[in-house]
């Protein structure tokens, strides 16, 4: 399977399909060494390889959206306490790739990102946004994002 590709099953008909949901921003990972026990080593594997996260259906607008982290050059010297620039050298550290309903790619959103505090409605899709009053846990706030079709 390729990193940048999404799988599917259908079970009622016995076949499967891949489609390229993908991001030019990030690159396969490297293999990591299980015979590592270092904390460190681990860290630095995570930070510095990009990561595709979640899928999320919209049912509303029949776009599908696929979060991922991109790769940092970590200096591990350093490893906690500092931004670590990307690979790409920018400041994009997370996107989402947005597919229609044929799962073509439309779209790719820079700094966003979800896991699973993501949610829709006939208004428009709602992420979980950390940003606002982050010191404050009794406050869940959602960013709210309208598709265009410009």
């Amino acid at each position: 399977p390729q990193l940048d590709e999404l799988h599917f099953i259908d079970l009622k008909n016995d076949s499967s399909w891949s489609v390229y949901a993908g991001s030019l921003r990030l690159r396969k990972p490297k293999a990591f060494r299980k015979s590592s026990s270092d904390i460190e080593a681990k860290v630095v594997y995570q930070m510095g390889n990009p990561w595709y996260q979640s899928v999320f259906y919209d049912p509303h607008t029949k776009l599908t959206f696929r979060s991922a982290s991109v790769a940092r050059k970590v200096d591990r010297s350093n490893l906690f306490g500092v931004v670590h620039p990307t690979v790409n050298h920018d400041k994009v550290y997370v996107t989402t790739v947005v597919l229609d309903k044929e799962f073509n790619k439309v779209a790719e959103i820079e700094h966003m990102t979800f896991m699973d505090n993501i949610f829709s409605t006939s208004e428009g899709v709602f992420v979980l946004d950390n940003s606002y009053e982050p010191d404050n846990e009794d406050i869940l706030a959602f960013s709210k994002y309208e598709i265009s079709r410009d």
